[in-house]
């Protein structure tokens, strides 16, 4: 009787040893489709090339953990099935450290979620038998999922910022303004070249953008674009102009000093240098100023001396007459055709003047080269016309060739 106990104790174990050994021999099937995985945020994400596992090293450590309180609980069923699931786990994460994936279909930098993408899986099949591993397939198609997502902004959306070109062709610059609101990104710009530009040059210029939570539009990586611009409007400065030439922005400065320097009020009291009438007899003479016209164009000059400055070097006069009806008071020493207590009109003339390159010819029109700071002018009284031009082609005791304007 003890006998026949003993050999079927022996039978059970040699079947329990073959039903193990059976069911290690069988291979387990992995669909490699879900071990894939993304670098990148949607638009912009690229195929990891090796498969992984997941947070392999945190499953395996807790499986390691479970068999341990089997075995303090002497539970040999659970003991044996955390071995199995930590042997699986273990082979399966070696015999994808064998694979290599290739993008079949789809473009690896751009990716988003949603697109449909094929991928070609590569590896040593005898290297992947050693690990009782078997393949579902080796290439296959599936969906893009689970890329972060992000919001995406035009860096050279009008919205965002201005880029013009200013200054002088072949001294010009390009000015990036950008806008200032209360957005929860900065955008940095930077160009190249930047300064010394001519008309018809090429400029790149590069947007930057490091956000959690924005991507720029048509970045490879979502944080630098670049465009090109070519460069357009800058100036020119001629050797001589003509009244085809809108001439209002000089105009305009050139009266708004005369009037400042030469602020007469009537009833005004003073000598003639008090309020720049340099005509004999009225110079010295004291007088009460009863009436005073508006100031008159007489001449437009425009000069011009690249020799001197630069290249941008030009300067732009208007010569201008107001009438006054003066009281005399006290006539000027020595003068005969003046008396005490006479009504006269005299004239007086006004140089006003724009130099040192400071304007240039664009769009048709005189205007200044820079437009953060406002035009110099300068201004002076003469005796007459004549002297007026004589003093705007001696500007700076330089030699301009001067042109009268018509």
């Amino acid at each position: 009787m003890k006998r026949i106990t003993s050999v079927i104790v022996i039978a059970a174990v040699v079947l329990s040893s073959l039903v193990f050994a059976t069911g290690c021999s069988k291979k387990q099937e992995v669909d490699l489709s879900k071990y894939l995985s993304y670098e990148g945020f949607s638009g912009f994400a690229t195929l990891k090339e090796k498969p992984e596992v997941e947070d392999y090293e945190t499953k395996y450590d807790d499986l390691k953990e479970k068999r341990k309180e089997a075995r303090l609980d002497d539970d040999d069923s659970k003991y044996d099935e955390y071995t199995e699931e930590m042997r699986s786990l273990k082979y399966l994460n070696k015999a994808l450290d064998c694979v290599e994936f290739k993008l079949v279909k789809g473009k690896n930098g751009s990716l988003s979620n949603g697109d449909t993408i094929k991928v070609k899986a590569r590896y040593n099949e005898d290297k992947i038998d050693k690990y009782d591993v078997e393949f579902v397939a080796d290439e296959f198609e599936t969906k893009v999922k689970g890329l972060e997502e992000k919001k995406a902004v035009d860096p050279f959306d009008s919205s965002e910022v201005t880029i013009t070109f200013s200054g002088l062709d072949g001294e010009g610059r390009i000015d990036v303004e950008e806008k200032d609101d209360d957005s929860d990104y900065t955008i940095y710009y930077s160009a190249n070249p930047s300064y010394d530009l001519k008309n018809g040059d090429k400029v790149t210029v590069t947007a930057s953008l490091y956000s959690e939570d924005y991507i720029l539009k048509g970045s490879e990586d979502g944080e630098e674009v670049t465009k090109e611009f070519t460069v357009e409007g800058l100036g020119e400065i001629p050797k001589t102009i003509d009244s085809s030439i809108d001439n209002t922005v000089p105009t305009e400065a050139i009266l708004e000093e005369l009037n400042e320097d030469y602020e007469i009020e009537v009833g005004e009291e003073g000598k003639g240098y008090n309020f720049g009438i340099e005509a004999d007899d009225f110079h010295f003479a004291e007088f009460k100023i009863n009436k005073i016209s508006d100031f008159k164009l007489v001449k437009t000059l425009y000069g011009y001396n690249p020799d001197y400055y630069s290249k941008s070097a030009c300067a732009y006069g208007q010569i201008y007459s107001r009438t006054y009806t003066v009281k005399i008071i006290e006539p000027e020493f020595g003068s005969k055709k003046v008396k005490k207590g006479a009504v006269k009109n005299v004239t007086a003339y006004y140089m006003g003047y724009i130099s040192g390159g400071e304007l240039m010819v664009s769009d048709n029109k005189l205007v200044k080269i820079n437009s953060d700071y406002d035009l110099y002018c300068t201004t002076s009284s003469r005796e007459n016309v004549k002297d007026a031009v004589d003093s705007f082609k001696n500007i700076y005791g330089s030699n301009y060739t001067v042109t009268e304007v018509k």
